[in-house]
């Protein structure tokens, strides 16, 4: 009888330290976003848990079907998530596309009201400006124009052919490697391939600004789920931190948040860049001085000098056009797609040789040869149109490099319902989940601020 006794109040006394211990544990959540997969979160849900101890859980990061448009994902967290998902007092965390899909559910009642957290990241929830880009072709005249910046130096001078986007193309198409032509085609698979534009474009159109999918959410009611926005204010290079960023965004995974290698923050990429950028600013550089001292020549062979001149000018100026794109230019048309930044245009003119080289090599010198030099030079000098040169330069830019400020906290949806804003600098969209940044933020939201989101 005693040790029946003993059994019993034994039983009691588990089963009540099993029920302190469920009731001050609480799960978290982590959901990846558009064209990722939930390694991105493993090393946060790692220092979570190290820090916490007791008092949270957490499964490991899953991946989730994130391509057939917001919906379907919100329905693969809820389906792999049910008991989360249902249970209050949990904290459910999703990063970019993640977010809006947090949101999504959060709109579709599958969270406890007033019991349930949700921490946004980098998360487009008025919609992302990039969709539309995609969509109306602003990317493709985005990578028209790099291409043209890029190639106007070297053309000039022989190292790439006049139309080589034309022969480009022919070798790509005969590959399958691209579909338009030559390096915009490159430039926009790139791009797409980093981003998935192409398999997940259900989901693009969904994320597009003004599309269907958040005009109908906007319709809804406000929640009285506790909501905390977190987005990275990036700052120049944004474009090529950026993408330099999507190379390395899981190289770290695993670490600490205080312990995180270069790659994460794209130095190895935009230091390539930028040593590409040294090289287009030599060459204009080397071209200008070379058609300094044939124009200073000119003045003393009575002109024979000028076609050199004029030739080394504009070798110099298709070099520095390239140069200012690789130096700024890229990355004020890349905040245009993001729509991070207004901006005013200043335009320059220049002089270009428009004619063919058969035609200003040959056809010009048969005919100087025909009826005189000063035809010659007549002939190449019909050659030298004015070009115009136009840069934007950006008066403000609030983003993150991939999603601006407005929609990361969901301004202007009432459903929204104004959460608490943390705003984290120099840190890009991709580098929102494993910048050494960021532990600062996670401290205060999970550690130090008195908010339903503490943990201890």
């Amino acid at each position: 009888m005693r040790n029946i006794l003993i059994k019993t109040i034994s039983s009691i006394i588990l089963v009540f330290l099993f029920t302190i211990v469920s009731i001050a544990q609480r799960e978290v959540v982590f959901v990846h976003g558009f064209n990722s997969e939930g390694g991105t979160w493993t090393k946060y849900r790692n220092w979570l848990l190290t820090t916490a101890g007791s008092t949270v859980s957490s499964d490991i990061p899953k991946d989730y079907i994130w391509y057939n448009g917001i919906q379907n994902f919100a329905n693969d967290v809820s389906r792999q998530n049910t008991p989360a998902v249902q249970k209050d007092r949990n904290i459910m965390i999703g990063h970019s596309t993640g977010g809006a899909v947090l949101r999504n559910l959060d709109l579709d009642g599958k969270f406890i009201e007033g019991e349930h957290g949700i921490i946004t990241v980098g998360a487009p929830l008025a919609g992302a400006a990039i969709a539309n880009a995609f969509r109306n072709g602003q990317i493709d005249n985005f990578a028209q124009e790099a291409s043209i910046k890029l190639l106007a130096g070297p053309e000039i001078q022989g190292f790439a052919f006049p139309g080589s986007s034309v022969a480009l193309n022919i070798i790509g198409g005969a590959f399958g490697t691209f579909t338009i032509f030559g390096l915009p085609g490159i430039i926009k698979s790139v791009v797409k391939s980093i981003l998935g534009i192409d398999k997940g474009s259900d989901t693009v159109i969904d994320l597009a600004e003004n599309s269907a999918f958040f005009q109908n959410d906007a319709q809804k009611l406000a929640t009285s789920t506790h909501k905390v926005s977190i987005y990275g204010e990036a700052y120049d290079p944004q474009l090529f931190r950026f993408v330099g960023s999507s190379f390395w965004k899981n190289e770290s995974r695993g670490l600490p948040p205080t312990d995180l290698s270069p790659g994460d923050n794209a130095d190895g990429f935009v230091n390539t860049i930028n040593v590409t950028k040294a090289i287009y600013a030599a060459a204009a550089a080397g071209n200008a001085a070379t058609a300094g001292w044939f124009t200073v020549s000119s003045f003393f062979d009575f002109g024979a000098s000028a076609p050199v001149a004029a030739y080394f000018w504009a070798s110099s100026i298709g070099w520095f056009i390239g140069f200012d794109w690789l130096d700024d230019g890229g990355n004020r048309g890349y905040l245009g797609l993001i729509d991070a930044n207004s901006w005013q245009q200043t335009c320059y003119n220049y002089y270009s040789n428009t004619c063919t080289n058969q035609h200003y090599y040959g056809d010009c010198y048969a005919l100087g040869q025909q009826k005189g030099i000063q035809f010659q030079y007549m002939c190449q000098s019909d050659c030298w149109k004015t070009q115009q040169y136009c840069i934007a330069s950006p008066a403000n830019s609030v983003s993150d490099g991939f999603i601006k400020g407005n929609s990361a906290i969901g301004f202007g949806l009432q459903n929204w319902n104004a959460p608490t804003l943390y705003r984290v600098q120099n840190v890009n969209h991709n580098e929102e989940t494993n910048n050494s940044k960021m532990a600062s933020t996670y401290q205060a939201i999970f550690f130090n601020d008195a908010s339903y989101f503490k943990l201890n």
